[in-house]
């Protein structure tokens, strides 16, 4: 018993250590960008700081839930957010609320480079048992070139959080299919954090998984039990993402826009591996020591049969990032039109990522087995060192954009309301509120109705000009309206010389309701996609505003009571871990 205690104290105390180094590893890794106290703004920066600063604004009307951009994205009661996850922007804007919004950032990116060292570990540790090995897997997972892009370099902040929870997905179907299905709800979380996170990662996450799954069919019989944990995986997914599809269901009708699809900004393999023995933060690259593991993973797994199917799976997703897959012939098949919500082939790299890092770990294991005490902890050392060298080389593009010295690099407030803000501008403390003010070239107007979509032509769209600009048409003549933003909700104070027909600048959904003077009236949707009305001679103030049908929280409760049992079970059966000790 005494033994069994000690080892499990050794083992608490391990773990505590591993957090801790990771700790570390976030602190060393956001130091010199929040010393620098800038951020380098990007053409997908705008859409993702907006989505926060909306979220940031609510919360100090002490409102919980966001569904409309009523402060942000020039107050066009935009729905974005009924359709674009926005659960782990939350932390950011509450760090909003406590320091300034540039450390804010920072402080936020650590966070969840922090929680992709923690998941990556765990995910490891289950599929290897390896201590080490999960820490050095964690670690070149974490810093990937693609996804430091993804993260500081471009700040495509949907899918550089999805990044984060792809180990537990892939370790969770290992579980369920090849493990101990036990475990079934690592697959469960896995796939609902990255649907809290981005929508076309979990599309697809959920193709890969399927194709998979047919394979797995294929070759292996699959026993009733682990029937079982596929099916309570499945239900216990859909109870914690119900509350965030319901959108999809109650509100997005044939009239709305969505993003195009396609297959845009495909690159060759040679352009793949070019850039990633660069080692810089880009889209078309995963990093030098990556591609190492590409090259020369082969000879380390060609005895583990696992470890095989896990290499072979991130060749595979390196080659279907890259023009080797005729995604132009793709293109003109109809029966595969559904496809194209890839839109760029280069997510692939996400999973190329993650599959070759855990080769690469294997390499690294491999390579510690033939030393024993300080020297294998030296090589460690060592290893861990050339990650860190690694990350800075990545991220080094990112670092000389916020030491730029030069004052004309500060975003100064627009001279024009529907000017846009150039790439690498900086913000600091002082002029972070002149960001809003632009126009945003990607993700303005979408979820706008396709009358005013206007993707990423803004300046040649009059309509979703008129809406940006706050254009009010009183009996057909523009007209500036006295307004007040509120959560999810906007005034307008009108004083009319006599009754008119009112359209205002505010975009309708399913949900939206009308009332003028406190009193809900019944209004029609202009030919722009907006709000018009009758009101009467006088003042009037009127109120647009989103409401969510009462289903929408029940099953927000449901999901958080789903949370609460899963945090429970998980400490009761470390409670009786320890109470057999």
């Amino acid at each position: 018993m005494a033994e069994n205690f000690l080892s499990k104290r050794t083992e608490w105390g391990k773990t505590l250590g591993t957090l801790l180094l990771f700790v570390v590893f976030s602190i060393i890794f956001i130091y010199f960008f929040i010393r620098s106290g800038k951020l380098a703004v990007s053409v997908d920066s705008g859409f993702h700081f907006s989505r926060a600063e909306e979220i940031y604004q609510n919360l100090k009307d002490k409102q919980l839930f966001t569904f409309i951009a009523t402060h942000a994205f020039h107050g066009s009661g935009a729905g974005s957010f009924l359709f674009y996850p926005t659960v782990f922007l939350y932390p950011w804007a509450i760090l909003r609320l406590f320091v300034e919004p540039v450390a804010a950032f920072y402080l936020w990116y650590g966070g969840m480079l922090f929680l992709t060292l923690c998941c990556a570990y765990y995910a490891m540790r289950r599929f290897a048992g390896d201590r080490l090995r999960a820490i050095l897997f964690a670690l070149f997972y974490t810093i990937g070139a693609y996804h430091l892009y993804l993260g500081i370099m471009n700040y495509v902040l949907g899918e550089f959080i999805a990044y984060t929870f792809l180990p537990l997905v892939f370790c969770g179907f290992y579980e369920v299919f090849f493990g101990d299905e036990k475990h079934w709800p690592v697959l469960a979380v896995g796939m609902t954090l990255i649907f809290y996170s981005h929508i076309l990662s979990t599309v697809i996450t959920v193709g890969t998984l399927a194709i998979l799954f047919i394979v797995t069919l294929c070759f292996k019989k699959i026993t009733r039990n682990r029937w079982s944990a596929l099916v309570k995986a499945c239900l216990l997914t859909l109870a914690l993402s119900a509350w965030q599809l319901l959108p999809f269901l109650t509100d997005h009708t044939k009239e709305l826009a969505d993003p195009p699809f396609g297959f845009w900004f495909l690159c060759s393999m040679q352009e793949i591996w070019a850039r990633s023995l660069e080692n810089i933060a880009n889209n078309h690259g995963i990093g030098f020591a990556l591609i190492l593991a590409a090259l020369f993973g082969w000879y380390f797994v060609k005895n583990a049969p696992k470890e095989r199917y896990v290499y072979l799976l991130g060749i595979v997703f390196l080659i279907l990032a890259t023009d080797l897959v005729p995604y132009g012939l793709l293109n003109e098949i109809k029966s595969l039109a559904f496809l194209q919500t890839i839109q760029f082939p280069y997510r692939f790299l996400a999973y190329a990522s993650l599959f070759l890092a855990a080769t690469l770990s294997l390499i690294f294991s491999e390579m510690l087995t033939h030393f024993k005490g300080r020297q294998k902890y030296f090589l460690c050392g060592l290893i861990i060192i050339f990650g860190l060298g690694s990350y800075f080389s990545s991220v080094l593009p990112a670092l000389q954009r916020v030491k730029n010295q030069d004052p004309a690099a500060i975003l100064a407030p627009p001279t024009d309301k529907l000017q846009i803000s150039e790439d690498g501008k900086l913000l600091t403390k002082e002029n972070y509120a002149n960001f809003f003010k632009y126009v945003i070239t990607y993700g303005e107007t979408d979820y706008f109705p396709k009358v005013a979509f206007s993707y990423n032509k803004i300046l040649e769209h009059p309509k979703a000009q008129g809406i940006i600009l706050q254009k009010a048409y009183i009996d057909g003549r523009p007209q500036n309206v006295q307004t007040k933003a509120l959560a999810n909700a906007k005034k307008y104070y009108l004083t009319l010389g006599k009754a008119a027909k009112v359209d205002l600048p505010f975009v309708v959904y399913a949900r939206t309701k009308v009332t003028v003077d406190g009193k809900e009236v019944p209004f029609k949707v202009s030919s722009r996609g907006t709000a018009v009305l009758t009101l009467p001679k006088g003042k009037s103030v009127v109120t647009l505003r989103y409401a969510p049908p009462k289903i929408y929280y029940v099953l927000w409760g449901l999901a958080v009571i789903s949370w609460l049992s899963l945090l429970v079970i998980f400490l009761k059966n470390k409670l009786k871990s320890c109470s057999t000790i």
